[in-house]
C-alpha cells in the first residue's frame, strides 16, 4: 500500500514505475514454483530450465494463475478500442497478459540495468495505437503506470477477502494454484 501512496509523489515515470513492477514481483515471488515449473518443462527439454535468477516467469505465471482462479480476465487492457459487448467467461488473452508483463520487465530491467541499450519492445502489438508516432517504451510508461495500480490492488484485494495474515498463507494460496 505503501507504493502505491508513494508513487503520486514521485516526479520521475520511470522511478515510480520501477517501484510498481518491483512491487508487484516482491508479492508475487514464490520460491517453490521454480521448482514446480521446472518439473513441468523437464518433461519437455532441459534447455527450457528457468533458472533462479529469472523471477520474471514464476511471478507471471503465478500472476496469471491467480488471475484465472479470480476469473478476472483484464480484458479492458487489451480492448480499449474495440470493447466487446459480452465480458469475457474464459482466460482467452492469457498469452496477451503475459507478454504485456513480460514487456514491463524489459522495462524495468532496462531502467536496474542502465548498460542495456536494446530498444524495448512493446508487446502484445495492438496495444500501439494506430497511426501513434511516440515511441513504443513511451506508450509502455504509460501503460505501466495505469495498470499496474490496479494489478497491485487486485492482489491487495485478494489478500484481504481470504483473510490471509502472514505471507505464508498467501505462499500457501499461490502454491496451491499450481499443480
Amino acid at each position: 500500500m505503501d507504493v502505491l501512496v508513494a508513487i503520486r509523489n514521485i516526479p520521475y515515470s520511470n522511478v515510480s514505475n520501477f517501484l510498481l513492477i518491483s512491487t508487484f514481483e516482491g508479492i508475487l515471488y514464490h520460491k517453490d514454483i521454480y521448482k514446480k515449473l521446472n518439473r513441468q518443462l523437464s518433461r519437455y527439454s532441459l534447455a527450457n530450465r528457468i533458472s533462479k535468477n529469472n523471477n520474471r516467469v514464476p511471478c507471471t505465471k503465478a500472476f496469471l494463475e491467480i488471475c484465472e482462479d479470480q476469473k478476472e480476465y483484464w480484458q479492458w487492457i487489451f480492448q480499449r478500442n474495440y470493447p466487446l459487448e459480452t465480458p469475457l467467461k474464459n482466460f482467452v488473452i492469457k498469452q496477451d497478459l503475459e507478454d504485456f508483463i513480460n514487456s514491463c520487465f524489459d522495462y524495468r530491467n532496462k531502467i536496474a540495468h542502465p548498460e542495456i541499450t536494446a530498444l524495448i519492445q512493446l508487446k502484445p502489438r495492438h496495444l500501439i495505437p494506430p497511426l501513434s508516432t511516440e515511441p513504443e517504451e513511451f506508450i509502455l510508461e504509460k501503460l505501466i503506470s495505469q495498470v499496474f495500480p490496479s494489478f497491485l490492488i487486485f492482489l491487495i484485494r485478494i489478500w484481504l477477502r481470504k483473510g490471509f495474515k502472514i505471507r505464508t498463507d498467501w505462499d500457501s494460496y499461490i502454491d496451491n494454484l499450481f499443480p
